[in-house]
C-alpha cells in the first residue's frame, strides 16, 4: 500500500513531489526502532522510497499528515483523525471497502480499532488494516488503469 499512502501524502500536502526523508530507524519512546528492511536506506524521495520499498519514508509522511513531531526516544503525539484521512484516501483506491464484485457475502477487510500513533505508521506501511486478495488486485489495477477503478465482473 506504499503507493497509496505516498498518494495520500501528496493529496493532503502532507508531502510534495520535492519532499525527501532520510531512511533512518525511528525511536520513539521506549520502544523497539521502527525501521526499513535495511537500516539505512539514505535519504529518498517518492521514486526511490517506491524503488527501496522504504518504511521510514512512509511513517515520516504519515507523522507528517498526522502533525506530528519526531524526536528520538520521545513520545510520539499525532491526531487521530489522520486514520480517518489514510483510510478515505486508501478507499478511493478499494482498500477496505467492499469491492461490489457480483458474489455475495463480501468482506471488507479488516480495520484495526485503536488509534495510537505508532499503529498509524504501521497503517502507512499497509500493516494494520487488512484487506482483502481481490480489493489489492483492485488497487494495484486502479494504479495501471492512471486511477481509474473498476468494479471486478466475473465471466465465463
Amino acid at each position: 500500500v506504499k503507493g497509496a499512502t505516498v498518494l495520500t501524502g501528496l493529496q493532503t500536502g502532507a508531502i510534495n513531489l520535492n519532499t525527501t526523508f532520510l531512511d533512518e530507524p525511528l525511536y520513539i519512546g521506549k520502544g523497539k526502532p521502527k525501521k526499513s528492511w535495511a537500516s539505512n536506506l539514505g535519504t529518498l524521495g517518492i521514486q526511490g522510497a517506491l524503488e527501496k520499498s522504504s518504511n521510514v519514508f512512509m511513517f515520516k509522511t504519515a507523522i507528517a499528515l498526522g502533525k506530528g513531531q519526531y524526536k528520538a526516544h520521545q513520545p510520539l503525539d499525532l491526531q487521530t483523525k489522520a486514520f480517518d484521512t489514510f483510510r478515505y484516501y486508501f478507499s478511493q483506491f478499494g482498500l477496505g471497502v467492499k469491492t461490489g464484485i457480483d458474489l455475495p457475502n463480501e468482506a471488507s477487510g479488516y480495520k484495526g480499532s485503536q488509534r495510537l500513533p505508532g499503529f498509524l505508521l504501521d497503517f502507512s506501511i499497509g500493516q494494520y488494516d487488512t484487506y482483502t486478495p481481490l480489493q489489492l488486485a483492485q488497487y494495484v489495477s486502479t494504479i495501471a488503469n492512471g486511477g481509474y477503478r473498476m468494479k471486478p465482473q466475473l465471466v465465463k
